[in-house]
């Protein structure tokens, strides 16, 4: 989806990590 730093840890963790990273990375595009 987003481009993250760690692709391999989105892709072992779960959703929640990934929106936790993208809620860091770009709070006006994703919604905690």
């Amino acid at each position: 989806m987003f481009a993250c730093d760690n692709p391999k840890s989105a892709s072992s963790h779960s959703d929640i990590q990934i929106n936790v990273h993208i809620h860091t990375t770009f709070p006006p595009l994703h919604k905690y």
